[in-house]
Formats: C-alpha cells, sequence, structure tokens
C-alpha cells in the first residue's frame, strides 16, 4: 500500500505550537475538571467518539490563523495537531500522585484492611505514597516525593518506549503487510483532510453535521453534564431512558435501555457489513440481555456472587457493574485469550513476512518505518527496564510470571486490539491484566497492588494498537508516521512538567480534597474502598471456571469462523461482549439507516466518499459543545471560590 504513497514531513514549528498552546493553556482546564468532575472533558470523551472535545476547537484557531497568514497549514500539518492533541492535554499525572499521598491521610487507612489483614495505613509502600506529614505541606518540592514521582515517571517511560517499538510493529503487520481497512480511520483521515484542503462540498457536508451535533450534542450532553451542572439543572431534555428496572418484573437481570447520544448512532454508519452488525448484536444480547438472566436463574458457586447481590431496582450503571465483575469478566479474559491464540497460529505466516520485510529495511527513508533491529530495541529494551523497576519494587513477586505478563501478554493484546480496530473499527482486549497476573501467580502480598503496572494503560499492548491505528490515518493523509511519534517524544516531557506546575498551583489555591474539588471528596474515597474491595476478593471475583468456559467458546468460533463460511465475524463478537444492547441497537440503527436511506438516496458511492465527513462534522459539534460547557463550568466555579476560607 505504501509503496504507491509519497510520504510528506508534518513537523513544523506550527505544529510545536499548536502542541505546545494546548500542553499551557488549554490542558490546565481539564485538571480542574479532573479534580471537580471526576474526568478529563476536554481530552476524552463519549466512548464512540474518534478525537478529543477540544480538537476541533483548536484545529479551526490554529487552521484560520494560518489561512490568515496566505500559508494554509498543510494536511500532514493538520495530522499532527489532530493526533496528538489528546497528548498535549493530557496533564493529569501529579493530580494523580496526589491521589497516592490520599491514601496517608485518609481516615479510610485506618479502618480498612489489605489481603493479609493489616490496617491499610501500615502497608502502604513509602514508594508509592510519601509519609502524612510531607503530604499536608501540600507541595511536592519535598525529598519526601522524590521517590514516588522518580518511580511513576520511570514506568511511564518504559511502558512509553515499549508501547512505541510494538506499535511499530504492529502498524507494519496490519497497515502493510495485511493492509486491514481500519473502518474508523476514514473518518480521522476526512476531517483531516475537510480542515486542511477545504473542499466546498466537504466543507458544507462538514459545516451541516456540526451544526445537527451541535443542537443535538447540547440536548444529551451539554446540559445535563457541565453547563446543568453549574446553573443546577442535573439532566438534559434528552439523555437516557433506564428501562432494565421495570424489566425485571418479566426477565430479571436483563439490561435494556434507551440512548440519545448521537455518535453510536452515526457510528453505526461505518459498520464494515450485515455480517459484523449481526454478530455484534448477538453477542451483546447474549451476554447483557440472556445471559444476565440466566445466571440469575442456574444454580452453580461460579453465579452465587452475583445472585446474592442483586436486587429488582438495580439500575443498568449498577447491574453492569457488578454483573462485569462477578461474572463476565472471567469470561472475557478468556475469550480473549482464546480468540488472540487462534490469530497467533493464523496470522503467523503474516507476522514472518512483516518482521521479514522489517528486517531488510535498512534505512529510514520513505518507509515510515524504523528498521528491525531499532524497533526491537524499543520494544525489549523498554520491557527490560519495566521488568527491572517492578523488581525492585516487589522483589518477592515471581518473576517468571511478571516477566511473562510484561512480554507476552501486551503482544497479545496489541495483535488482539490492533485487528479489532482494523476489522471492526473498534478495539478489543484483554480485561484486568494486573489481576490475572497476580491471580496466575499465586502471590499473596500487598505490594504488588500498589505497583505502577501498566500505568495509565501504558504497556499493556493497547497505546500500541493505538499506535497501528494511527499509522493507517498517517498513510491516508500521506504523511510520514514518524514525525509523529518525534512530536510524540516531545510533547510528553513537557505534559510532565506542565502537570507538576498546573497540579501544585491547584493544591496551593485549596486542600486537595477539599469541597473545591468536589470530585476528590466522593470519587477518591469510593475509588479507595473499591481498590480495597478488589485486593481482598480478586480470587472469589475472578473466576478459572468461567476464564476456561470463556477459552473454550471463543477459540472454538474463532477456528470455525477461519475455515468455513459462516456468518459469523468473531472480532465483532468481542467487540460486542464489551457493548450494553442499547449501544449495539443504536449501532445496528445507524448501519440500516445508511444503508436503507442514505445510500439508497445518494447513492453507494457517493455515500462511501461521504459518510466520513458526516462523523467527522458530527465530532467536531460535540467539540464545540463540550468546550463550551467546561469552560463554562471552569467560570462558574471560578466565581464561587474567588473568596473563601478552608
Amino acid at each position: 500500500m505504501s509503496k504507491n504513497i509519497v510520504l510528506k514531513p508534518g513537523l513544523t514549528w506550527r505544529t510545536y505550537m499548536a502542541l505546545v498552546y494546548a500542553a499551557i493553556l488549554v490542558a490546565p482546564i481539564d485538571v480542574f475538571l479532573l479534580l471537580h468532575m471526576g474526568t478529563t472533558f476536554l481530552s476524552s470523551g463519549p466512548g464512540f467518539t474518534i478525537a478529543p472535545p477540544a480538537l476541533y476547537v483548536i484545529l479551526i484557531l490554529f487552521t484560520e490563523i494560518a489561512r490568515l497568514t496566505m500559508s494554509p497549514l498543510t494536511r500532514q500539518e493538520v495530522f499532527i495537531i489532530y493526533n496528538l492533541l489528546g497528548v498535549a492535554m493530557n496533564e493529569v499525572l501529579f493530580s494523580m500522585l496526589i491521589y497516592q499521598g490520599y491514601f496517608r491521610i485518609s481516615h479510610l487507612s485506618w479502618f480498612l484492611t489489605d489481603i493479609s489483614g493489616k490496617r491499610l495505613i501500615e502497608s502502604i509502600p513509602t514508594w508509592y505514597a510519601p509519609p502524612r506529614n510531607i503530604f499536608l505541606m501540600r507541595s511536592f518540592l519535598n525529598s519526601g516525593w522524590a521517590i514516588p514521582i522518580a518511580v511513576m515517571l520511570m514506568a511511564l517511560l518504559f511502558t512509553l518506549i515499549s508501547e512505541v517499538g510494538l506499535g511499530l510493529l504492529m502498524g507494519y503487520l496490519f497497515v502493510e503487510v495485511e493492509n486491514l481497512p481500519f473502518p474508523t480511520a476514514p473518518v480521522a483521515a476526512e476531517g483531516i483532510l475537510t480542515i486542511s484542503e477545504r473542499d466546498p462540498l466537504r466543507v458544507k457536508i462538514f459545516a451541516l453535521s456540526a451544526v445537527i451535533s451541535i443542537v443535538w450534542s447540547a440536548l444529551t450532553f451539554g446540559v445535563p453534564t457541565p453547563i446543568g451542572g453549574s446553573i443546577g439543572i442535573r439532566q438534559g431534555l434528552l439523555s437516557f431512558i433506564d428501562i432494565t428496572p421495570w424489566l425485571s418484573k418479566f426477565m430479571p437481570g436483563a439490561i435494556m435501555g434507551v440512548t440519545f447520544e448521537p455518535f453510536p448512532y452515526t457510528f453505526g454508519f461505518i459498520l464494515p457489513g450485515l455480517k459484523y452488525v449481526l454478530s455484534m448484536l448477538a453477542a451483546s444480547y447474549a451476554i447483557w440481555f440472556f445471559g444476565n438472566w440466566l445466571v440469575l436463574r442456574i444454580k452453580a458457586p461460579m453465579f452465587s456472587d452475583i445472585q446474592k447481590i442483586y436486587t429488582p431496582t438495580m439500575t443498568t450503571g449498577l447491574l453492569q457493574y457488578w454483573s462485569y465483575n462477578f461474572v463476565w469478566a472471567s469470561f472475557l479474559m478468556g475469550a480473549a485469550l482464546g480468540v488472540t491464540i487462534i490469530l497467533v497460529i493464523r496470522g503467523w505466516k503474516f507476522l514472518a513476512k512483516a518482521i521479514v520485510s522489517l528486517s531488510k529495511l535498512k534505512s529510514i527513508g520513505q518507509s515510515g518505518y524504523l528498521p528491525l533491529s531499532f524497533i526491537m530495541m524499543l520494544w525489549i529494551g523498554g520491557v527490560i527496564g519495566y521488568a527491572t523497576l517492578i523488581m525492585l519494587l516487589v522483589p518477592d513477586f515471581p518473576k517468571i510470571i511478571l516477566i511473562l505478563f510484561l512480554v507476552l501478554l501486551p503482544f497479545l493484546n496489541a495483535l488482539l486490539n490492533a485487528r479489532g480496530l482494523g476489522e471492526v473499527g473498534f478495539g478489543v482486549s484483554i480485561p484486568y491484566p494486573k489481576q490475572l497476573m497476580i491471580l496466575v501467580s499465586g502471590y499473596n502480598g500487598t505490594n504488588i497492588w500498589y505497583a505502577p503496572i501498566y500505568p495509565f494503560g501504558y504497556g499493556m499492548g493497547n497505546v500500541a494498537a493505538q499506535y497501528t491505528y494511527t499509522i493507517k490515518v498517517a498513510k491516508l493523509t500521506e504523511t510520514n508516521p514518524l514525525d509523529y511519534f518525534k512530536a510524540l517524544f516531545f510533547i510528553i516531557p513537557i505534559t510532565w512538567i506542565m502537570s507538576f506546575i498546573v497540579t501544585s498551583l491547584f493544591w496551593q489555591m485549596a486542600p486537595i480534597p477539599s469541597q473545591v474539588y468536589p470530585a476528590t471528596t466522593t470519587i477518591w474515597p469510593e475509588s479507595m474502598t473499591r481498590f480495597v474491595f478488589f485486593m481482598k476478593n480478586f480470587r472469589h471475583i475472578y473466576k478459572f471456571e468461567l476464564i476456561g468456559i470463556g477459552f473454550v467458546i471463543m477459540s472454538i468460533l474463532a477456528l470455525l469462523s477461519s475455515i468455513l463460511p459462516i456468518p459469523l465475524q468473531v472480532m465483532a463478537m468481542m467487540w460486542g461482549f464489551n457493548l450494553m444492547p442499547y449501544h449495539a441497537n443504536a449501532l445496528a440503527i445507524g448501519w440500516l439507516v445508511g444503508k436503507i436511506l442514505f445510500e439508497k438516496k445518494f447513492g453507494k458511492e457517493k455515500w462511501n466518499t461521504y459518510k466520513n465527513v458526516v462523523l467527522a462534522g458530527i465530532t467536531c459539534g460535540y467539540g464545540v459543545v463540550a468546550a463550551v460547557a467546561a469552560t463554562t463550568l471552569l467560570i462558574s466555579r471560578a466565581l464561587w471560590h474567588t473568596v473563601a476560607s478552608y
């Protein structure tokens, strides 16, 4: 594929300026929103969006400034900004370190006990959180913070390096050798092309879609969340209808609802075909509708936990949480492993071909990839550094198990996740890899629970899969993927420095936790309690029999689908297992509307050409609403707390 494309550079002083602008002026708002709402509203979004909500606001700002100077941004420059603004705005590191320090000062630490029966306050390692008196000084500029900060930074650095190496390997395998379609990648590419090149028809479709999305998102997201919260409105005109409590009269345990979020419906446009849609629907209903109902009726020890805790008045969110943890997490662990093993067996020729091709790559040139020796040095070197760090922190943890789960599991997870992105457009992964590692090891100590294993999602292979997706978008926009990774290593140190500065300022303004930052007084105690609950009960929660059932069922289905012409798509099923029925319904409705209504009205070729522009516009509209909502919330809270005593 890439042999017919001339890759162009995207790194310029303008792309660097845009990333620094986001890191210095926009990201601090997200840090505040995390402390206030418990979520980074601007750099993340609903599960079906493909870009941070603040992305298009900043992109349009910089593209318009560039046009005023008679030097528009190129598609390659827009690609770099588009794909790295989310990283530039991610400055939550030091607020998470404050959360770790909170373990020392919380009264819960004196009442909760760990897996060995000790009070939590007695088992917290010094490399995880500093002593209580140092935390109360409200400053990171203290020697007591040096080790916790160094441990976290080293863990992030080693896992980042390993993910980049693994991502380049997966990129070459799935983008170049197998040339998978990556259905959501053209959506990102169309957004980039529309903003950078301003084709009149594309712009009209993009703008109309954005306007529709602004109205739709304001009703579903803008009012019920930040804007509504700031003026006392807690629920929007359109949000979510929970049918689960009513349904419990007829089918106890079954989950059902109606969502009005735009993204599940509109992302249904790009689903590859009927086989994918049916597989997704079947998997979602098999678990969350019929499966949940059956596990309450079958008298078996592996279902006793959910049967004891279930009540007919449970909401969808609560029932989903407990049934996932007590039943389906174990099943999905086995299912993901089963599918991955079959993928490795089926795809070893492609993997071997990718490795051979990379081994022949002597120079970087226009390939967009590093030679195999560099890729392996990044991946294995990062893993060695990461494993060494964990061994120093927890020297009594079984080393063979640790190495297995830091080398083999991320590789398998990256294969599974990247193929999900490549085939159905959405990633799937092995759930709870850290808990699975501890379960397999038989380790009974507490320190492994505090160790930075897979910190912020790095190191488990999921980020490597996202890099694979990014490489696909780079090729669609004729950008050299290596420019993305160069900019990545440029902006991450800046985000760490800004996180230190911004979090320190917020901490000096008011204690954390305190009512000035409400999420810290509600979410943090709940999160801490959940942490202890899973530490003490993980062997009870994650059940080997359910892991085995998931492994057998999905490995058989994966094998059959690879040798027989059955109407089943395994990656779509794996994705469907992680979807609530109302989201699966919305995606199916979106696919039907696109197929029956729009494709018939505009023609198949025209609809396939511009449906990605529609989705990019929908994402942009949500981004505008989210940015306005977040700014409104920040201003309103600033007015309330200009004069306060603590």
